[in-house]
Protein backbone atom coordinates (compact mmCIF):
# COMPACT_ATOMS: atom_id res chain seq x y z
CA UNK A 1 0.00 0.00 0.00
CA UNK A 2 2.83 2.35 0.69
CA UNK A 3 4.74 1.71 -2.04
CA UNK A 4 1.87 1.99 -4.26
CA UNK A 5 1.45 5.59 -2.67
CA UNK A 6 4.63 6.78 -2.88
CA UNK A 7 4.71 6.01 -6.55
CA UNK A 8 1.55 7.22 -7.81
CA UNK A 9 2.83 10.61 -5.34
CA UNK A 10 6.02 10.72 -7.26
CA UNK A 11 3.91 10.37 -10.73
CA UNK A 12 1.16 13.14 -9.86
CA UNK A 13 -1.43 10.77 -9.70
CA UNK A 14 -2.59 9.63 -13.38
CA UNK A 15 -5.62 8.54 -13.50
CA UNK A 16 -5.43 5.09 -15.10
CA UNK A 17 -2.41 4.05 -13.03
CA UNK A 18 -3.70 5.11 -9.73
CA UNK A 19 -7.06 2.93 -10.56
CA UNK A 20 -4.52 0.20 -11.24
CA UNK A 21 -2.54 0.22 -8.29
CA UNK A 22 -5.17 1.40 -5.53
CA UNK A 23 -7.41 -1.36 -6.33
CA UNK A 24 -4.39 -3.77 -6.29
CA UNK A 25 -3.09 -2.91 -3.32
CA UNK A 26 -6.80 -3.19 -1.28
CA UNK A 27 -7.01 -6.66 -2.89
CA UNK A 28 -3.58 -7.64 -1.40
CA UNK A 29 -4.13 -5.94 1.76
CA UNK A 30 -7.89 -7.98 1.69
CA UNK A 31 -5.97 -11.12 0.83
CA UNK A 32 -3.81 -10.73 3.57
CA UNK A 33 -5.74 -9.97 6.07
CA UNK A 34 -8.07 -12.60 5.28
CA UNK A 35 -5.56 -15.28 5.33
CA UNK A 36 -7.92 -17.74 3.13
CA UNK A 37 -7.23 -17.08 -0.35
CA UNK A 38 -3.70 -17.18 0.47
CA UNK A 39 -4.12 -20.53 2.09
CA UNK A 40 -3.45 -19.27 5.79
CA UNK A 41 -5.95 -19.38 8.35
CA UNK A 42 -8.52 -17.24 8.22
CA UNK A 43 -8.48 -13.74 10.59
CA UNK A 44 -11.61 -12.15 11.42
CA UNK A 45 -12.35 -9.00 10.89
CA UNK A 46 -13.08 -7.91 14.72
CA UNK A 47 -8.98 -9.30 15.21
CA UNK A 48 -7.72 -6.42 12.42
CA UNK A 49 -6.48 -3.58 14.20
CA UNK A 50 -3.87 -1.04 14.28
CA UNK A 51 -2.12 0.25 10.95
CA UNK A 52 -3.94 -2.27 9.10
CA UNK A 53 -7.12 -0.96 10.08
CA UNK A 54 -6.37 2.39 9.39
CA UNK A 55 -4.96 1.78 5.94
CA UNK A 56 -8.12 -0.23 4.60
CA UNK A 57 -10.42 2.87 6.34
CA UNK A 58 -8.38 5.70 5.28
CA UNK A 59 -7.32 5.34 2.18
CA UNK A 60 -9.97 3.36 0.34
CA UNK A 61 -12.69 5.16 1.80
CA UNK A 62 -11.30 8.53 0.62
CA UNK A 63 -10.49 6.51 -2.95
CA UNK A 64 -14.27 5.16 -3.07
CA UNK A 65 -15.48 8.48 -1.87
CA UNK A 66 -14.13 10.83 -4.47
CA UNK A 67 -15.74 9.44 -7.82
CA UNK A 68 -18.86 8.68 -6.03
CA UNK A 69 -18.39 12.58 -4.86
CA UNK A 70 -18.10 13.78 -8.83
CA UNK A 71 -21.12 11.75 -9.47
CA UNK A 72 -23.32 13.86 -6.88
CA UNK A 73 -21.83 16.74 -7.57
CA UNK A 74 -22.95 16.36 -11.35
CA UNK A 75 -26.00 15.11 -10.41
CA UNK A 76 -26.40 18.29 -8.34
CA UNK A 77 -25.16 21.09 -10.61
CA UNK A 78 -26.68 19.25 -14.08
CA UNK A 79 -29.41 16.43 -13.16
CA UNK A 80 -33.24 16.55 -13.67
CA UNK A 81 -34.37 19.04 -10.76
CA UNK A 82 -35.80 15.54 -9.05
CA UNK A 83 -32.72 14.46 -8.81
CA UNK A 84 -31.17 17.30 -8.48
CA UNK A 85 -33.34 17.83 -5.02
CA UNK A 86 -32.43 14.29 -3.99
CA UNK A 87 -28.62 14.42 -4.00
CA UNK A 88 -29.45 18.22 -2.30
CA UNK A 89 -30.70 17.20 0.56
CA UNK A 90 -28.60 14.16 0.82
CA UNK A 91 -25.91 16.25 0.99
CA UNK A 92 -26.59 18.50 3.16
CA UNK A 93 -28.18 15.89 5.86
CA UNK A 94 -24.50 14.22 5.87
CA UNK A 95 -22.92 17.41 6.47
CA UNK A 96 -24.96 18.15 8.94
CA UNK A 97 -24.15 15.81 11.37
CA UNK A 98 -21.41 14.38 12.72
CA UNK A 99 -19.32 11.53 10.97
CA UNK A 100 -19.86 9.65 14.96
CA UNK A 101 -23.42 10.02 14.04
CA UNK A 102 -23.46 8.17 10.67
CA UNK A 103 -20.82 5.35 12.33
CA UNK A 104 -23.41 4.61 15.58
CA UNK A 105 -25.83 3.99 12.48
CA UNK A 106 -24.18 1.84 10.57
CA UNK A 107 -22.56 -0.20 12.69
CA UNK A 108 -25.66 -0.08 15.73
CA UNK A 109 -28.66 0.81 14.16
CA UNK A 110 -28.21 -0.49 10.49
CA UNK A 111 -27.91 -4.08 11.39
CA UNK A 112 -31.42 -3.73 13.23
CA UNK A 113 -33.40 -2.91 9.72
CA UNK A 114 -31.77 -6.38 8.54
CA UNK A 115 -32.99 -9.79 7.87
CA UNK A 116 -31.88 -11.61 11.32
CA UNK A 117 -30.29 -14.07 8.84
CA UNK A 118 -27.91 -11.77 6.58
CA UNK A 119 -24.62 -11.54 8.15
CA UNK A 120 -22.65 -8.34 8.31
CA UNK A 121 -19.32 -7.14 9.43
CA UNK A 122 -18.67 -4.16 11.40
CA UNK A 123 -15.76 -3.51 9.28
CA UNK A 124 -16.82 -3.41 6.10
CA UNK A 125 -20.09 -1.49 7.20
CA UNK A 126 -17.96 1.14 9.10
CA UNK A 127 -16.05 1.39 5.63
CA UNK A 128 -19.39 1.87 3.56
CA UNK A 129 -20.18 4.69 6.12
CA UNK A 130 -17.11 6.10 5.65
CA UNK A 131 -17.31 5.79 2.01
CA UNK A 132 -21.33 7.75 1.70
CA UNK A 133 -19.97 10.60 4.57
CA UNK A 134 -17.13 11.28 2.58
CA UNK A 135 -18.31 11.51 -0.71
CA UNK A 136 -20.85 14.22 0.36
CA UNK A 137 -17.51 16.42 1.19
CA UNK A 138 -15.65 16.03 -2.21
CA UNK A 139 -19.27 16.25 -3.74
CA UNK A 140 -19.04 20.04 -2.07
CA UNK A 141 -15.47 20.72 -3.02
CA UNK A 142 -16.25 19.22 -6.82
CA UNK A 143 -19.05 21.94 -7.31
CA UNK A 144 -17.52 24.54 -6.36
CA UNK A 145 -14.75 23.25 -8.81
CA UNK A 146 -17.59 23.34 -11.36
CA UNK A 147 -19.04 27.01 -10.59
CA UNK A 148 -14.89 28.32 -11.32
CA UNK A 149 -15.42 27.00 -15.00
CA UNK A 150 -16.52 29.81 -17.31
CA UNK A 151 -19.21 29.34 -18.77
CA UNK A 152 -17.59 29.79 -21.81
CA UNK A 153 -16.41 26.45 -21.47
CA UNK A 154 -19.50 25.33 -21.59
CA UNK A 155 -21.04 26.80 -24.43
CA UNK A 156 -18.11 26.04 -26.46
CA UNK A 157 -18.12 22.69 -26.18
CA UNK A 158 -22.56 22.52 -27.14
CA UNK A 159 -21.70 24.53 -30.22
CA UNK A 160 -19.35 22.39 -31.60
CA UNK A 161 -22.04 19.69 -31.14
CA UNK A 162 -20.13 17.47 -28.25
CA UNK A 163 -22.06 15.71 -26.31
CA UNK A 164 -22.38 15.70 -22.54
CA UNK A 165 -20.69 12.90 -20.98
CA UNK A 166 -17.52 13.84 -24.12
CA UNK A 167 -17.94 17.34 -22.72
CA UNK A 168 -17.16 16.78 -18.82
CA UNK A 169 -14.40 14.10 -19.28
CA UNK A 170 -12.39 15.99 -21.73
CA UNK A 171 -13.51 19.69 -20.92
CA UNK A 172 -15.19 20.52 -17.93
CA UNK A 173 -14.32 18.06 -14.86
CA UNK A 174 -10.24 18.49 -15.60
CA UNK A 175 -10.57 21.86 -14.76
CA UNK A 176 -13.27 21.09 -12.09
CA UNK A 177 -10.77 19.10 -10.17
CA UNK A 178 -7.69 21.52 -10.29
CA UNK A 179 -9.36 24.21 -9.36
CA UNK A 180 -10.91 22.10 -6.08
CA UNK A 181 -7.11 20.73 -5.27
CA UNK A 182 -6.85 22.87 -2.22
CA UNK A 183 -10.67 22.27 -1.11
CA UNK A 184 -10.25 18.35 -1.56
CA UNK A 185 -6.72 18.21 0.24
CA UNK A 186 -8.22 19.64 3.01
CA UNK A 187 -11.02 17.37 2.74
CA UNK A 188 -8.59 13.59 2.31
CA UNK A 189 -6.48 15.37 5.48
CA UNK A 190 -9.41 15.85 7.85
CA UNK A 191 -11.17 12.35 6.45
CA UNK A 192 -7.93 10.31 6.86
CA UNK A 193 -7.78 11.85 10.62
CA UNK A 194 -11.32 11.25 11.36
CA UNK A 195 -10.53 7.27 10.98
CA UNK A 196 -9.29 7.60 14.66
CA UNK A 197 -13.35 8.08 15.67
CA UNK A 198 -14.04 4.09 14.56
CA UNK A 199 -12.55 3.51 17.93
CA UNK A 200 -16.03 5.05 19.07
CA UNK A 201 -17.85 1.97 17.50
CA UNK A 202 -15.50 -1.08 18.91
CA UNK A 203 -13.06 -0.93 16.07
CA UNK A 204 -9.36 -0.90 17.37
CA UNK A 205 -7.62 1.94 14.96
CA UNK A 206 -4.32 3.25 15.76
CA UNK A 207 -4.74 4.71 18.55
CA UNK A 208 -7.38 2.47 20.60
CA UNK A 209 -4.60 -0.38 19.64
CA UNK A 210 -1.48 1.40 21.26
CA UNK A 211 -3.94 1.71 24.42
CA UNK A 212 -4.88 -1.54 24.28
CA UNK A 213 -0.77 -2.33 24.50
CA UNK A 214 0.11 0.18 26.96
CA UNK A 215 -2.88 -1.26 28.97
CA UNK A 216 -0.46 -4.34 30.15
CA UNK A 217 1.44 -3.50 33.28
CA UNK A 218 4.80 -4.59 31.65
CA UNK A 219 4.30 -2.17 28.54
CA UNK A 220 3.16 1.18 30.50
CA UNK A 221 6.36 2.91 30.77
CA UNK A 222 5.92 3.22 26.69
CA UNK A 223 3.18 4.61 26.61
CA UNK A 224 4.41 8.22 25.90
CA UNK A 225 6.94 6.55 23.51
CA UNK A 226 3.17 4.92 21.16
CA UNK A 227 1.41 8.37 21.44
CA UNK A 228 4.49 9.88 20.07
CA UNK A 229 4.65 7.57 17.49
CA UNK A 230 0.84 8.21 16.49
CA UNK A 231 1.65 11.74 16.49
CA UNK A 232 4.80 11.64 14.24
CA UNK A 233 2.75 8.93 11.57
CA UNK A 234 -0.28 11.47 11.36
CA UNK A 235 1.95 14.26 11.13
CA UNK A 236 4.21 12.87 8.17
CA UNK A 237 1.17 11.71 6.75
CA UNK A 238 -0.52 14.70 6.85
CA UNK A 239 2.33 16.70 5.85
CA UNK A 240 3.08 14.43 2.37
CA UNK A 241 -0.03 14.81 1.45
CA UNK A 242 -0.20 19.06 1.95
CA UNK A 243 2.97 19.14 0.01
CA UNK A 244 2.14 16.81 -3.40
CA UNK A 245 -1.29 19.21 -3.30
CA UNK A 246 1.18 22.07 -3.91
CA UNK A 247 3.08 20.33 -5.95
CA UNK A 248 0.05 19.26 -7.98
CA UNK A 249 -1.13 23.33 -7.87
CA UNK A 250 1.88 24.47 -9.58
CA UNK A 251 2.20 21.70 -12.00
CA UNK A 252 -1.73 22.21 -12.95
CA UNK A 253 -0.92 26.16 -12.80
CA UNK A 254 1.67 25.63 -14.97
CA UNK A 255 -0.50 23.89 -17.57
CA UNK A 256 -3.15 26.24 -17.62
CA UNK A 257 -0.30 28.93 -18.47
CA UNK A 258 1.11 26.91 -21.51
CA UNK A 259 -2.93 26.53 -22.66
CA UNK A 260 -3.10 29.99 -22.59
Amino acid sequence: MVAALVYLGWRRWPGQQTVIFISLAFLSLFFLLDGRPLGLEKVDMVRWHGIAVVTFLGVFSLFAGLPLGILLALARVDGPPAVSWIVTGYIEIIRAVPLVTVLFFGVFVLPLLLPPSMKYEPLLITLMALVLFHAAYFAEDIRGGLQAVPKGQTEAGESLGIGYVTRMRRIILPQALSFSIPSMTNTIIGGFKDTSLVAIVGIFDLLATTRMAYSDPEWQRYALEGLLFIGALYLVICFVISRHSRAMESHVAGWLNIRK
